[in-house]
């Protein structure tokens, strides 16, 4: 129920050529920072000229009590219930799309859906995409703008042909809004209830009446997250459009109080997304990290991953110098992720890798959230969605057999009393029966295999004193840690693939009480007895792991989180560094004042 689902997108990026129907929306492509910097998109795009919006013809015949046009009608019943047509329309949309689309036809008594009105509100609706994190090529509006003109000026075969190819565009559209139609034609990702059938029938009718950008919303992703990030695209292509920010040359560190000639390009780029106020410090200053330069350079770099200790250093560089057009990919490629995500439950566990957190939801508010630790670059925290079933009070840790290679043959190679003050036991495993680690010859390559090292329950046990279990093909879970000192640090990559959590305990209570099966006074019991036990849940609760690396807090304020296993498969930055920063006319050397850092 949970898991991601492969969608009929594919279609949406086929190339060469095409026939008309598939030109609809070749073209509908995963915004680029190329095309925003180029300003294709900037402004409100309107229908074609000399194409004006009036009320269509079909709708005045309508209310004068007309009869349809009867060779337009025919044609496109010919269009949508031919075997061979059919089946073309089929290849490009889906099978379960295709129905709604019939659907749509009978319901309409195979009269044209597309109006004047409603034609020219999916042009715009198509040209300002940009607005949920997708932009279009020339080539579609001007394939939109040619169906548009063939279905309101030529005979009744083109016309209806472009109605048909205007409304096979939209579903192709929704398709890409919504992250994929299904084989049923449902949009997998709801806003407020679950799509159908039935329902894309009725976007598609509602689309032609006039009312398409709303129609599109309906299958848009619901969570919190998504509306958040088009707030944020939409600011950030306002600072694009003021001319973004310049870089900061590279050089020694600067702490506060220290004096250098890349303050004021500190100044100006923090500015620039508004981390701070210029106008405010005295000229002879401008060259120091004051206080309140200090304090603004804090905010940015908790807001995107860093140490917040106010020190320009070369991983505040390196953030600082992210260019504008590259943080606009990363918010679309942010979109384009909780598209792909799918409904993630009324009640659901959300762990964000990049992050660093794990929040519980319940009826679209945030109930708990806390730190994480997560898996190392070389041994990640995999993406996946499952659902929590147990929960697991002072676990044991069965060493995987990966580990207890890497990490544990080496320790117990040089001295094997290590078992015995980690608290660990050797088992064969061939025999089940508990050995001396004195009697293991562990510099044999192969005795990982041969013995599972288990450690008990106790205060070292590296899973802490409870685990949270949603079984799955990684055996990823949940849990506490001995080593809560490293939830200080703002990087927090150091786990073998599991979710360390800050307050574990907190979040098993969370589980218990949106779960009538478990009370926090079994788990606290439990708890005290150290004895290792485990708890089913009797309502599982979905849990997400996803890697997105733009959140957007309660404030409207946007997260920038490093790529910390620097994926390839999300959206590369066309631009990723800014360009240089240039000194305004007046030299900076004409300063009062020397600048060595002198604090």
């Amino acid at each position: 129920m949970y898991k991601n689902r492969i969608s009929d997108t594919a279609a949406l990026r086929d190339g060469g050529r095409m026939t008309p129907l598939r030109l609809a929306s070749a073209g509908l492509l995963v915004l680029t920072a190329a095309a925003l910097a180029a300003g294709q998109a900037q402004g409100q795009h309107r229908p074609p000229p000399g194409m004006e919006i009036t009320a269509a013809p079909a709708v005045e015949d309508k209310m004068l009590g007309a009869p349809p046009s009867e060779p337009i009608r025919r044609e496109i019943e010919d269009l949508v219930t031919a075997e061979g047509v059919e089946a073309r329309l089929e290849g490009e949309v889906g099978h379960g799309a295709m129905t709604a689309i019939r659907q749509a036809y009978a319901r309409h008594v195979f009269e044209p859906i597309w109006t004047r009105k409603g034609a020219f509100d999916f042009y715009d609706a198509v040209a300002s995409n940009f607005d949920r994190g997708l932009v279009v090529e020339a080539v579609t509006l001007q394939a939109l703008d040619g169906m548009i003109r063939a279905r309101f000026g030529d005979g009744p075969e083109r016309a209806a042909e472009a109605d048909v190819e205007l409304t096979t565009a939209f579903v192709r559209l929704a398709a890409l809004v919504s992250g994929g139609l299904s084989d049923e034609g449902k949009a997998v990702r709801p806003r407020r209830h679950g799509p159908n059938r039935a329902l894309l029938t009725e976007l598609i009718m509602r689309a032609g009446a006039g009312d398409a950008d709303a129609a599109l919303g309906e299958v848009e992703p619901g969570h919190s997250q998504y509306d958040r990030l088009k707030d944020a695209m939409k600011h950030y292509r306002e600072i694009a459009a003021a001319g973004g920010w310049p870089a900061i040359p590279q050089g020694e560190l600067v702490y506060r109080g220290q004096r250098d000639p890349r303050i004021p390009a500190l100044r100006e780029r923090l500015a620039a997304e508004g981390f701070h106020a210029l106008g405010q410090t005295p000229g002879h200053r401008l060259d120091r990290l004051d206080w309140q330069l200090a304090v603004d350079l804090k905010e940015f770099q908790r807001r995107h991953g860093l140490k917040p200790d106010g020190v320009v250093g070369p991983n505040t560089l390196e953030a600082l110098n992210e260019s504008v057009e590259s943080k606009l990919d990363r918010i679309a490629d942010a979109m384009h992720r909780w598209r792909l995500q799918g409904d993630m439950g009324r009640r659901h566990l959300w762990v964000n890798v990049p992050s660093f957190t794990a929040e519980g939801w319940n009826d679209g508010h945030r109930e708990i959230s806390m730190k994480t630790i997560v898996g190392r670059p070389d041994r990640r925290t995999p993406v996946f969605s499952d659902q929590v079933e147990y929960v697991v009070t002072n676990p044991e840790w069965n060493v995987p057999v990966s580990i207890a290679r890497k990490d544990k043959l080496p320790r117990l190679q040089r001295d094997p009393g290590y078992a015995r003050r980690g608290n660990y036991k050797v088992f064969d495993r061939e025999t089940g029966d508990q050995v001396s680690p004195y009697n293991v010859n562990w510099h044999d390559p192969e005795s990982a295999e041969r013995y599972k090292i288990v450690q008990g329950p106790g205060d070292a046990n590296a899973l802490g004193r409870l685990k949270i279990i949603f079984p799955n093909q990684y055996s990823v879970y949940m849990h506490d840690t001995p080593d809560k000192h490293l939830f200080e640090e703002a990087q927090r990559a150091f786990s073998s693939g599991c979710v360390r959590l800050q307050r574990p305990v907190a979040m098993a209570r969370w589980i218990a009480g949106i779960d009538p099966q478990l009370s926090d006074e079994e788990i606290e019991e439990k708890l005290a007895s150290r004895e290792n036990d485990w708890m089913p849940v009797k309502e599982p609760v979905p849990v997400h792991i996803t890697y997105i690396t733009v959140t957007v807090d309660d404030q409207g304020r946007a997260h920038f989180w490093r790529d910390i296993y620097d994926r390839q498969d999300g959206i590369r930055a066309a631009t990723r560094m800014a360009p240089l920063h240039a000194p305004h006319s007046r030299n900076i050397s004409e300063a009062p004042g020397d600048f060595r850092n002198n604090g």
